[in-house]
This record gives structure tokens, C-alpha cells and sequence, in this order.
């Protein structure tokens, strides 16, 4: 990030020293370009150091000599090469940081191993995850911006394998509290199974027996208000199956189910849960569901390179 020299004394307008001033504690930059294996080191250290409640400032000291102490890094074409990049880290710090780590409670440590037993598993493919980063960060600046994106790519893209990733990218890391994810190529799913399934993962099950027993158009109330003003995310995926294009999955859905669906997005939009749409087509049906302010919000996947 930085180079390391006296936040005060210096003009350089570094990441590092513009974290500092937005609030930040303390920035641990690097003075130079690091390697992937080097970065790996050495925050297996620190935050292993830190959950052995060691202070900040000595967990970075260790994980700083982890790289002195393993110096092999992995480089181009699989080559293996000797670096001092012990040297790299560099510190900006402007109060003290204290994490207060303390153990979990019983209620704590259940509520933990249940959401880890219950979250979304990324089954990953033979040929691995890579090279998606940049699609990731710019999906997540778009739906800052507006709250539906349509993903649109050809077949074999990877569109379902990168929604399948961010499900599992997004519960690790508390983007949202709530995926939920629905498939057309599975299934035909009609708004009456949306809402359905989304109720019986949103409520507990008394509050879910007391949404069952309202009427539809009250159901359909109920969940838009809450889906609205809480962070969730809605992904529909393969879209392309409802209208039935071709060489799509034919799990079509008939004119008065589409529109069904088209409202029920219309009302969420501009809610607080973000809408992920995936589809091999530009899903003109849906157009002004993920077009606002005449801003067409749509990313455009392309399959990954050679390297």
C-alpha cells in the first residue's frame, strides 16, 4: 500500500495513510508488489497470532519472521524462488488497537457450528475456482449502486459456478444475512414456491406457522416489507429457461406466472436486499426492473483466458 515513511512527514497519498485519515486504527501496508504465497504466510501467522491473543504489534512482528524464517515463494510458470520479502510489511498506526477477544458463550458457540453446519457449501469444480476476482468487486460495486444487476454470459461462462461462489463468498464474509437462491434450471419456480421457501428460512417456525396462515396477497405483503428493509440477496439463476429461449432448459413459466415474478422483483426493487439475476439473455421482460435512473445495470461475463 505505503512505503512506510512518517504519515505526518509525508505527502504521498497512499492507500494506507488515506485509510488513516477516514479512522482507521492502524493499516498494515506492503512497500512493495507481493506474492500471492508470500501474503498467504503471512496472514496464517498474524491471524493465528492474534487469536492466540498476542497485541497486534507483536503478531505482525511474527508473522514478519514467519517470511524471514520461510523465504521459498512460488512464482511465474511454477517456478520457486528465494525472496527477503520479510522487509515488505509496513505499518501505519495512529491509537492504539485492542480486540478484546474473549471466549464464546454457550449460546454463542451453538449459534456458530449451526450457521456453519447450515451455510451454503461451494461444491468446487475438477478444474478449480480462479480468475474471477475483478467480476466479484465489480458485481459488489453495482449493487451499491442499484439493488438489481442482471449477469448476462453465453453458455458455459461460468455464470451458475461464479453465483454458486459468491453464495458461499457472501456468507463468510457477512455481505448479507440471508442468501437465497433459486435456479431455473432445476425447476420451474412460480412466486407462490419464492415465497414459500424464502419464509421458511427467514422466519422461525412459529413466526413461519403464523405466515402460512395468512392469504396470499398478505403473504406476498409481508415478505416484500421484509425482504425490503433487511440485507439479503435474491439470486435467480438461468433465467433463460422461464421465457424458454433456445437451448435452454424448458422449465418455462406461462404470461400470467412471468408477470406474477416481474412484480414481485418491481417491488423489491430499491429495497435494501440486492437482486442477482443470471441469464444467457438480456431478459428484456425484465428490463425496467434493473434499469434505474436509465443506468442499464448489467454485467457482462465473459469465459476466463488462456493464463
Amino acid at each position: 500500500m505505503g512505503k512506510g515513511a512518517g504519515l505526518q512527514y509525508s505527502n504521498e497519498t497512499s492507500l494506507s495513510s488515506r485509510l488513516l485519515q477516514a479512522g482507521m486504527q492502524m493499516v498494515v501496508g506492503m512497500s512493495y508488489s507481493v506474492t500471492v504465497s508470500a501474503a498467504k504466510l503471512m496472514m496464517k501467522e498474524l491471524y493465528g497470532q492474534l487469536f492466540n491473543n498476542q497485541p497486534i504489534t507483536e503478531a505482525i512482528r511474527l508473522s514478519r519472521l514467519e517470511l524471514y524464517n520461510n523465504k521459498e515463494r512460488q512464482a511465474y510458470f511454477n517456478e520457486i524462488i528465494d525472496l527477503e520479502d520479510w522487509l515488505l510489511p509496513v505499518v501505519y498506526n495512529n491509537q492504539p488497537v485492542n480486540f478484546n477477544l474473549r471466549e464464546m458463550t454457550p449460546e454463542e458457540t451453538e449459534k456458530y457450528y449451526t450457521d456453519l453446519e447450515q451455510s451454503y457449501r461451494f461444491p468446487l469444480p475438477i478444474y478449480g475456482f480462479v480468475g474471477r476476482d475483478l467480476e466479484i468487486l465489480k458485481i459488489e460495486k453495482s449493487l451499491l449502486k442499484h439493488n438489481v444487476l442482471l449477469l448476462q454470459g453465453m453458455g458455459g461462462t461460468g455464470k451458475t459456478t461464479l453465483l454458486n461462489y459468491l453464495r458461499e463468498w457472501w456468507t463468510k464474509t457477512h455481505y448479507v444475512d440471508k442468501i437465497f437462491y433459486f435456479g431455473y434450471d432445476e425447476t420451474a419456480w412460480t412466486v407462490e414456491q419464492i415465497i414459500f421457501n424464502i419464509g421458511q428460512q427467514l422466519y422461525d417456525k412459529y413466526q413461519f406457522g403464523t405466515f402460512q396462515a395468512m392469504g396470499d396477497a398478505a403473504k406476498l405483503g409481508k415478505l416484500i416489507i421484509d425482504l425490503r428493509s433487511h440485507n439479503h440477496v435474491l439470486i435467480l439463476d438461468n433465467l433463460e429457461s422461464v421465457t424458454g429461449q433456445p437451448l435452454a432448459i424448458q422449465n418455462t413459466l406461462d404470461k400470467d406466472e412471468q408477470q406474477k415474478l416481474k412484480y414481485l422483483l418491481k417491488r423489491l426493487k430499491g429495497g435494501k436486499t440486492k437482486i442477482v439475476l443470471g441469464s444467457r439473455s438480456d431478459e428484456s421482460w425484465l428490463k425496467d426492473v434493473y434499469t434505474n435512473n436509465n443506468i442499464i445495470y448489467r454485467y457482462p461475463l465473459q469465459g476466463l483466458d488462456k493464463e
